[in-house]
């Protein structure tokens, strides 16, 4: 039974990656065209994505080891920190480049990895 959870979560995670990125960027842009406002609209409404993202890896993280999928929660928690200090902050060159340069690599990682598997787990 819990295998089927995790290949459940972890094909609903590969699915939704194909929207968040696309979604990330799309967040990346407004900020670069210094449009601040729908970007933080937009932002709003990808961080419970992202949170969940991270979740489902975190949560998977042994599975995901069986098949040499690397999972860096330290470096996850170090990039979120400054993801939240940025935005107190309302660094959003920073909050923009950490999205660009930081969590777009590990989810598209994550989704050429997770993509490559069958979680099909006996």
């Amino acid at each position: 039974m819990a295998n089927n959870i995790i290949n459940e979560s972890l094909n609903s995670l590969n699915e939704y990656l194909d929207k968040l990125i696309p979604g990330i960027e799309n967040i990346v842009d407004h900020f670069s065209k210094d449009n601040e406002g729908e970007a933080l609209k937009l932002l709003i409404e990808a961080i419970e994505g992202i949170n969940w993202c991270l979740e489902v890896v975190i949560l998977t993280k042994p599975t995901l080891e069986k098949y040499n999928i690397e999972i860096n929660e330290k470096n996850i928690r170090k990039i979120l920190l400054e993801f939240e200090q940025a935005l107190q902050n309302e660094d959003f060159v920073y909050v923009s480049d950490l999205l660009e340069y930081e969590l777009i690599d590990i989810f598209k990682y994550w989704k050429k990895e997770i993509s490559n598997i069958s979680f099909v787990v006996n």
